[in-house]
């Protein structure tokens, strides 16, 4: 698998390609810099599959939960049409 800074620079095209601005694609492109800086200093691991997977994530209560919230939770808010009142809750 392909270095990490190898994925952030195929990552900063795609936004590219997509149509974000100049100014996002500079600040995601600072952002992950000052990432790839700071990992750098602590020793974090060159390559993606070097990563732990982590298994459960903690939530606010402190209890684990496990996987994520998946893509049509998330995409419910950004397509979501204004005209029918409510834009915080899911369809």
């Amino acid at each position: 698998m392909a270095a990490i800074d190898e994925h952030i620079a195929t990552y900063l095209q795609v936004i590219e390609i997509e149509g974000k601005s100049v100014k996002t694609i500079a600040s995601y492109a600072n952002t992950l810099a000052d990432f790839r800086t700071i990992g750098r200093r602590l020793g974090f691991p060159e390559r993606p599959e070097e990563y732990p997977s982590p298994t459960s994530t903690p939530t606010r209560g402190g209890r684990l939960r496990t996987g994520a919230v998946g893509a049509s939770f998330r995409r419910t808010y950004r397509e979501r049409d204004p005209t029918r009142g409510d834009l915080t809750r899911p369809i």
